[in-house]
């Protein structure tokens, strides 16, 4: 079964650019033939992956602390539990919300991973 819908072909040096949807998830994926630029696709979409992931809890974990920080600079409340139990409650609730999403890009990108092992192993011609 293919979740591939549409491809476009460049020519062989630069990636095919491939849409593949799953479920709820839309993910672009770069195709590559085969080799090092397989292994380096591979890896770049791992960071991208990574990023997407890592950026919103990063962003509500850095507003809440700077929102509670000018809370406690305007009152003069030094209390070190005040700025971590916030955050926590935070994060974990982006986790519980968006976690689904996140397991589900991982599963694609490890589907997509072991897809392409035999292009990575593959000898150049």
């Amino acid at each position: 079964m293919s979740f591939i819908t549409e491809c476009t072909t460049m020519p062989t040096a630069a990636p095919r650019r491939v849409r593949s949807h799953r479920g709820s998830i839309t993910v672009t994926l770069a195709a590559y033939d085969g080799g090092v630029d397989a292994l380096a696709g591979i890896i770049r979409e791992t960071l991208i992956v990574t990023a997407v992931l890592c950026f919103p809890v990063l962003v509500v974990a850095t507003s809440i602390g700077t929102f509670i920080a000018v809370l406690q600079a305007a009152t003069q409340v030094q209390e070190q539990t005040l700025t971590l139990l916030p955050k926590m409650l935070a994060v974990g609730a982006m986790v519980a919300l968006f976690g689904a999403f996140g397991l589900g890009l991982c599963g694609s990108l490890f589907t997509d991973a072991i897809r392409m092992l035999p292009q990575i192993v593959r000898a150049a011609p």
